[in-house]
Parts: structure tokens; C-alpha cells; sequence
């Protein structure tokens, strides 16, 4: 929400379906070269506000609730794994950032 008392602007989006529209890249959290990429762009622009919600395909209850399904994959899990521990690294990052008005 923004207003007078919380005055918010839009900034970038991180997501491997989104190009940027300066650098036409897309940012994937799978890829470390990208997440140190992306910690730059926090380090860079200090935004105010980062969400962080990595694709919840194997931690997500819904998706685990068919009995008929087979466990995931090592590969399925390693890369899910990698996203959340991607994420988690970047809001550690923008909270040593911080002056105390940023949130994650």
C-alpha cells in the first residue's frame, strides 16, 4: 500500500520469467552467479522493502497432497533447496544493509 505515511515505489523484479528491461537478463536463484548478481543490485539501489518468495513447487502442502505421486527427484529437491537457502542469503544480505528503515 502505498500513501503520504508509507510512501513506497516500485523497483525491480527478480524472477527467471522476468527480463529486466535495461539489461534483458533474467535472474534465476537456482544459478549463485545470479544470486551475487542480484546482492549487488540490493548493495547498489538499497531498496526499502525486499520480498523474498521462491517458488514453493516442493515445500508447498498442495503440491504433496496427491498419494499418487512419487517422491521428488534429488535434482527436484537440491534445486528447491538452492532457492530458498538463494532467498534466505538475500534477506540476510539486505538486513546487513540496513539503517533500520529497510525491510525484508
Amino acid at each position: 500500500v502505498c500513501s503520504h505515511a508509507n510512501p513506497l515505489k516500485g523497483g525491480w523484479s527478480i524472477d527467471f520469467e522476468f527480463k529486466d528491461p535495461v539489461t534483458k537478463r533474467s535472474y534465476d536463484l537456482r544459478y549463485e552467479e545470479d544470486v551475487y548478481e542480484i546482492e549487488r543490485l540490493l548493495k547498489r539501489d538499497r531498496p526499502k522493502r525486499l520480498i523474498a518468495s521462491p517458488p514453493c513447487t516442493l515445500f508447498s502442502v498442495a503440491q504433496n497432497m496427491n498419494v499418487n505421486r512419487k517422491g521428488p527427484t534429488k535434482e527436484a529437491q537440491a534445486e528447491a533447496v538452492a532457492m530458498v537457502t538463494a532467498a534466505c542469503y538475500l534477506c540476510t544480505a539486505q538486513h546487513q544493509l540496513s539503517d533500520g528503515g529497510t525491510r525484508f
